[in-house]
């Protein structure tokens, strides 16, 4: 089982979304891959680390960012196999709506456009469909 409930398939949305926006590429690990790294987790991270923290520092000092919440950093707890599943059903029964049911890219952008509107994100990172002017 890929671990994730096909009634809400979360994480290849926004893979492609995010892909979208900051035109980078994903791909998603064999099994075999996985269970390999998993053997040396914190190696991993701090690879991630690494490679991530210095140019997140510059981007942010580029767009003057002083402090913000986000973050590139990763503890290696959070590369460990996690299945996601998630039913709605549950709520629906209440009577409840979703004012947006599915994720995608225009509302991913809309919260990256209001993370940079609140200084909180490099704006200058973003593709050419930003709305911010950056």
């Amino acid at each position: 089982s890929s671990g994730i409930n096909a009634e809400w398939p979360l994480r290849p949305g926004i893979c492609r979304h995010t892909s979208a926006i900051f035109h980078m590429k994903y791909e998603y690990l064999s099994k075999i891959t996985n269970i390999l790294a998993s053997f040396s987790l914190k190696d991993v991270a701090e690879g991630v680390n690494e490679k991530h923290l210095a140019p997140w520092s510059e981007m942010c000092t580029k767009d003057s960012i002083t402090s913000t919440p986000l973050s590139p950093f990763i503890y290696s707890s959070q590369l460990e196999s996690m299945n996601i599943r998630a039913s709605n059903a549950k709520i629906k029964e209440t009577g409840f709506s979703f004012r947006f049911p599915h994720v995608t890219e225009v509302l991913l952008r809309d919260v990256v456009e209001d993370f940079v509107q609140i200084n909180v994100f490099p704006g200058s990172q973003l593709g050419s469909g930003s709305t911010s002017g950056s």
